[in-house]
C-alpha cells in the first residue's frame, strides 16, 4: 500500500510545543529544520470544537472521537456512579487511533511513542510505547514494544531506561541542570531507537513522538528575561531553546532517512502558558458560593485517615504522602475527597483531578448517588449560574478578571450531560504570580501553596502543518481538534468514519 503521495505519511507528535516560541525561534535560525518544513506546509491553528483540555486531547486527535465520547479527561477520575476517585489506564477510552481502521491488509504502520497511545494486535507494523513519554506517577506504564524482538532491540541501542522527576521546583541550579542534560541525553538515545526502527522497517504511516512535556515545565522558570535569583549567571536561561534545538535536530536526523515524497505532518495539540495550580481556589469559591457544601464539623466518625488529614498541615501531608506506599497515597486522596463535603446538600463540586483547570460536576440526579439537581431546566441554569459566577473572579493583583474560559460539555457532540466528564471546565487565565487571594462580589477566597506548586501549564492553540505533494503551502483558518484523524486518513487515501465528526481538511 501507498499513500495518495509518492511516499509514506509521516507524523511528528510534538508533545508541548508552544507555538509562539516556535516560531520565534524558526525567525532567528534555530530549528532550520522545522522551519524548512513549517514555511512550506499549509499551516493551521488546532482548537475549536471538541477541545476542553490537554489530558484526552491527543486520545482526540487520533480518533476522531470527542472526550464526550471517549470519556479520558484524567488518569484520576470520578468513578461512575459514585462519589469515589479512581485510577484509570489510558485504555478505558473509548476510541482508537484511526490508523487501526486502515483495512488494507499491505498497510504498515510504524508507531513510535506517539502521545497517549496504547498498543494494539490490529495494527500491522512495529509499535513502541512508553520508553520516555510523559507519565503521571501513579499512571506509570511499562516499556512496550510489538513485536516482541523490538523490545530487546530497543534495550539494547537505548539503554537502562529512567524517567527523570517532574516534581521538584525549589530546588538548587545544579539540580536543574542535571535535568536539563539527562533529558537531552533520553532525547538523543530515543533518536537512536527512532532511526534504527524506521531503516529496519517499511511502513506507509510513520508516528513519532518527540516528548518535551515534563523538561520544558521543569526548566519553564529560567527561560529568556526570568531571571530567576537561583540562576543570577542565566546558565538555563536557553535551556527550553536547546530542547526543541534537540527536537529539531532529531527530526531533521528522519528526514534524511525518508523517501522522496514523503507526506510530512507536524503537530502538536497545546502550548505552554504561565499559570500556577488554582485547584484550591475554585474549591474555596464553590464553597463560599454554597454549590459545595462542607460537611457537618460533628459529622461522626472519620477514621484514622480523616483524623490525620484535620491535624497535619497540607505541606506536610505532600511531604509524607511522597513517601508512602502508591496505594495509601490513593488511600489518602479518596478519603480526603469522600470527606471534604456533604454530597446530599451539594448541588455541584470540584473533582480533585486537575490542579490547573477546575473540574466541576453537576450533583445530577439519576446520575449521581444522592443527585439533587434535576436534568433539564435546572441543570442548565444550574451551569448558567456557576459559569456567570467564576466569569465574575477578579485577581486583586492585576484587577482583572481571574478566568479566562468556561466550557461545557454537555450536549457536545453527545445528548444530554456527559456520564464521565466534568460538567465544566474552568480555565484560569494566565499568571506569572500565584494566586493567594480571588475576588468575587460576593466574597473574598485565599489559597495555600499547594507542595506541587508548577508555574506553567497548558493551552491552545497547537497547530499542525502538512507538508507534501499538491498541498498547497501557506497559513489557513483555525480547525478542530477532530479534524486531524480524518485528515490523516485522507492523507493514507483513506475515508474516515461516519461517525466523525470532523473534516479532511483537503477533501475536494
Amino acid at each position: 500500500m501507498a499513500a495518495p503521495g509518492t511516499g509514506p505519511l509521516v507524523v511528528y507528535a510534538l508533545d508541548s510545543a508552544d507555538l509562539a516560541l516556535l516560531e520565534r525561534w524558526m525567525d532567528e535560525g534555530r530549528l532550520p529544520h522545522i522551519a524548512e518544513l513549517w514555511r512550506n506546509s499549509a499551516r493551521r491553528r488546532i482548537g475549536g470544537p471538541g477541545y476542553w483540555d490537554e489530558t484526552g486531547t491527543w486520545i482526540t486527535a487520533y480518533s476522531g472521537v470527542p472526550s464526550t465520547r471517549h470519556g479520558y479527561y484524567s488518569a484520576r477520575r470520578l468513578k461512575p456512579g459514585t462519589y469515589d476517585l479512581e485510577i484509570v489506564p489510558l485504555t478505558s477510552a473509548l476510541a482508537r487511533p484511526c490508523w487501526e481502521s486502515v483495512r488494507n491488509s499491505d498497510f504498515r504502520a510504524l508507531i513510535l511513542e506517539p502521545i497517549e497511545g496504547t498498543p494494539s494486535s490490529h495494527t500491522n507494523g512495529t509499535q513502541l510505547y512508553n520508553l520516555t513519554v510523559h507519565q503521571e506517577a501513579y499512571a506509570v506504564g511499562p516499556l512496550i514494544a510489538m513485536p516482541a524482538p523490538v523490545e530487546e532491540q530497543t534495550r539494547r541501542i537505548y539503554g537502562k531506561q529512567s524517567n527523570p522527576s517532574f516534581d521538584l521546583f525549589e530546588e538548587p541550579l545544579r539540580y536543574y541542570e542535571r535535568q536539563l542534560a539527562e533529558n537531552l541525553d533520553m532525547m538523543r538515545r530515543k533518536g537512536r531507537v527512532f532511526r534504527d526502527l524506521i531503516r529496519r522497517n517499511e511502513f506507509d504511516l510513520l508516528v513519532a513522538g518527540v516528548h518535551l512535556h515534563d523538561s520544558v515545565h521543569i526548566l519553564w522558570p529560567f527561560r529568556e528575561g526570568r531571571n530567576d535569583p537561583r540562576d543570577p549567571e542565566g546558565r538555563l536561561a536557553h535551556g527550553v531553546r536547546s530542547l526543541y534545538e534537540e527536537a529539531d535536530r532529531e527530526i531533521g536526523e528522519i528526514q534524511e532517512l525518508l523517501p522522496a515524497g514523503s507526506t510530512e505532518v507536524l503537530l502538536s495539540l497545546y502550548g505552554v502558558k504561565d499559570q500556577y495550580p488554582a485547584l484550591e481556589l475554585g474549591t474555596r469559591l464553590m464553597e463560599l458560593l454554597g454549590y459545595q457544601v462542607p460537611p457537618p464539623r460533628n459529622g461522626g466518625s472519620r477514621g484514622a485517615l480523616g483524623i490525620a488529614r484535620s491535624l497535619l498541615p497540607e505541606q506536610w501531608r505532600f511531604e509524607i504522602s511522597k513517601k508512602l506506599p502508591y496505594q495509601w497515597q490513593q488511600a489518602l486522596l479518596r478519603s480526603s475527597f469522600a470527606h471534604s463535603m456533604d454530597f446530599r446538600r451539594s448541588t455541584a463540586f470540584v473533582l480533585p483531578t486537575s490542579l490547573f483547570t477546575t473540574h466541576i460536576r453537576v450533583n445530577l440526579k439519576g446520575r449521581e448517588p444522592t443527585g439533587c439537581v434535576a436534568p433539564g431546566r435546572d441543570y442548565e441554569a444550574l451551569l448558567d449560574q456557576i459559569e456567570s459566577d467564576f466569569l465574575s473572579v477578579i485577581d486583586p493583583v492585576t484587577d482583572q478578571p481571574a478566568v479566562d474560559s468556561v466550557l461545557r460539555t454537555a450536549n457536545e457532540f453527545i445528548d444530554g450531560p456527559s456520564e464521565l466528564l466534568p460538567d465544566l471546565y474552568v480555565h484560569w487565565k494566565s499568571s506569572t504570580h500565584f494566586l493567594e487571594r480571588a475576588i468575587h462580589p460576593k466574597g473574598e477566597v485565599t489559597q495555600r501553596r499547594p507542595g506541587f506548586c508548577r508555574d506553567s501549564f497548558h493551552g491552545p492553540p497547537g497547530f499542525a502543518a502538512f507538508k507534501g505533494p499538491a498541498i498547497e503551502p501557506g497559513w489557513f483558518e483555525e480547525s478542530s481538534v477532530l479534524d486531524i484523524a480524518p485528515t490523516l486518513l485522507g492523507l493514507l487515501g483513506e475515508p474516515p468514519s461516519a461517525s466523525m465528526p470532523g473534516r479532511d481538511l483537503f477533501a475536494s
